[in-house]
């Protein structure tokens, strides 16, 4: 009989299911959108029923039928932060708000000393999609919701929880707010900060990502499809899950996502963990050791979705690209800022705005369109200008890397080789990593194939220095704009 482990992504847009063999390789990949819900301006909230139930469709999907097949365990890699609150008894207490959602920008946490006490304690700064920050934003604004909160997880644990009965979380997920990175355990005093005392056991226990948590229960095994008794690891991070699967294992090894965020990340040691820098995350790797340095902005390519909904809904993404290509580097000066969501890397300001800026009679919707490519590429440049030097490989993920164009536009403005592997679900390659390694004890390794090697382009590289000239002059120039916006 065939033995397999089964790998899940939450993200979120989709979440996606495959089979992977003994030796890593993963089978064909069952997916459903994931609807998202926006309620009012900065809400951003994912129904943890309709989750569940999209997971159970994608296992059964992958399992119904198959007497042929043992399924050694399972692994989920999910979209982070946010807080997805369980009442006591184990039934969601509202829709999950998620880690995009702005709403908590309004509060006031009137301690300007916060940011100092996380940076000496070695925690994450706090944001709005925050667990903490959104517990808070709840006491206030939804206290029944807040009193029912029993538990504040994230979005595999929800689905591990119901899968195994069992409530916990791993540290890369974890340590995206309120720990303590250097000594991995929660930070509690940081709830009496918030005001949020009473909430400070509502964190899950903590293990590390290959650690089974528990095995599937009998109502998760009917619900699911997944044979009761198979065990369950904790998962991870879905950004440090494809972190791994990219090939991300040897310190000074770098990674972007190309997601709905942009997850800028590099493999560092403990001497270079550096809580000075209040943008971006130090967080906890997937692997046994290590940490990653992260720059994750608010923005990715779902602001590319935007733009090309906006401009050339009737042409194909091949056809957008095209018209993209009569456009000289650089845009002819056009200038697009990528901050639809606010912005939290390299710099932290929920108020932030998304814009074109350099417009003229003549240019149309190509230079548009350019631009906000080239956005996109200066953000993430920007964000590399915050990460410690590339020692290693630097690695391309997520659905984004179809595209070749944005590829090359990244090599250019890095000015170095950037790698990228013909493999469309990292993150269950990695959760299929995680999976043999907690599971069976097997050493972390990743099947091998061929690699697709993307190298600077000067005509590139010239007209995108002169778009990050004008792209950060804009910025400086709109800021305070920003701060009016924020003053209502």
């Amino acid at each position: 009989m065939a033995r397999y482990y089964l790998a899940v992504d939450l993200g979120t847009t989709h979440v996606k299911a495959a089979l992977a063999g003994e030796d890593g390789r993963l089978g064909p990949v069952v997916c459903r959108d994931t609807p998202v819900y926006t309620p009012f301006d900065g809400a951003s909230e994912m129904d943890m029923e309709e989750t569940w139930q999209l997971f159970c469709q994608v296992t059964r999907q992958l399992l119904d039928g198959r007497r042929d097949l043992t399924i050694l365990g399972v692994g989920i890699s999910g979209l982070g932060e946010g807080l997805w609150p369980v009442a006591e008894g184990g039934r969601p207490v509202r829709r999950a708000i998620l880690w995009n959602d702005v709403r908590a920008r309004e509060l006031s946490l009137e301690d300007p000393n916060l940011d100092r006490l996380l940076v000496d304690r070695g925690i994450t700064p706090l944001f709005p999609g925050a667990p903490p920050v959104i517990l808070r934003w709840l006491r206030e604004r939804e206290p029944e919701s807040y009193r029912r909160v029993r538990w504040g997880c994230h979005s595999k644990d929800w689905l591990n929880f119901r899968l195994t009965g069992t409530m916990a979380t791993d540290y890369s997920d974890a340590s995206t707010a309120t720990v303590e990175v250097r000594r991995r355990e929660y930070y509690l005093p940081l709830f009496d900060r918030l005001g949020i005392g009473d909430k400070k056991n509502s964190m899950p226990p903590l293990f590390p990502s290959s650690h089974v948590v528990g095995t599937v229960n009998r109502q998760g095994a009917r619900e699911s499809g997944i044979p009761q008794g198979t065990p369950v690891i904790a998962g991870a991070l879905d950004a440090a899950a494809i972190a791994l699967g990219a090939g991300v294992l040897e310190e000074g090894d770098a990674c972007t996502v190309f997601g709905t965020c942009l997850a800028n990340e590099m493999l560092i040691g403990e001497e270079q963990l550096d809580f000075s820098q209040t943008c971006g995350s130090h967080l906890l790797s997937a692997l046994p050791t290590g940490y990653l340095r992260m720059m994750g902005t608010t923005s990715g390519c779902g602001c590319l979705d935007w733009a090309r909904r906006l401009l050339a809904p009737d042409l194909s993404y091949q056809e957008q690209e095209a018209l993209i290509e009569t456009v000289p580097p650089g845009s002819d000066g056009v200038v697009w800022h990528p901050y639809l969501s606010g912005e939290r890397a390299p710099f932290k300001d929920a108020f932030a705005t998304g814009g074109f800026f350099g417009l003229r009679a003549g240019q149309g919707r190509g230079h548009l369109l350019r631009a906000a490519y080239e956005g996109l590429i200066c953000s993430l440049a920007d964000c590399y200008d915050h990460l410690p030097p590339v020692a290693g490989r630097c690695w391309l993920a997520g659905g984004g890397t179809q595209s070749a164009l944005l590829c090359r536009m990244t090599a250019s403005v890095l000015g170095r080789e950037v790698l990228r592997r013909p493999e469309k679900e990292l993150g269950l390659q990695g959760i299929a990593a995680l999976l043999r390694l907690g599971v069976e004890g097997k050493p972390l390794s990743l099947p091998e194939g061929p690699i697709q090697r993307f190298q600077p382009e000067e005509a590139l590289a010239r007209g995108l220095e002169k778009s990050r000239a004008l792209y950060s002059a804009a910025r400086e120039a709109v800021s305070p704009w920003w701060t009016l916006l924020r003053r209502g």
